[in-house]
């Protein structure tokens, strides 16, 4: 998880950005309740902490993200706006 800033209050736009190192190379299994707990630590960071409001969140993801971002807007119904991305080979 990278902060691109420290101050969302002061900023036009703020990206938290989560980032899944190494999926597909590493070993074991995402199951799907440790990525559903994973998921609600960086939002409750990004509301409790750096004080977003989970009506200005915006969620955008690919790949195998979209399955946390998708539980992200379950669990948090007033989310602005939810983006998946699919990219073709």
């Amino acid at each position: 998880m990278v902060p691109a800033a420290a101050e969302p209050q002061h900023r036009k736009s703020t990206v938290l950005c989560v980032r899944k190192c190494c999926l597909g190379r590493a070993q074991g299994v995402p199951w799907p309740e440790s990525e559903k707990a994973a998921v609600d630590v960086v939002m409750q960071y990004a509301l409790q902490r750096l004080g977003f409001h989970v009506e200005d969140i915006v969620l955008f993801s690919w790949s195998i993200g979209g399955f946390d971002s998708t539980f992200a807007a379950m669990a948090y119904p007033d989310i602005r706006y939810l983006v998946r991305c699919y990219l073709q080979r």
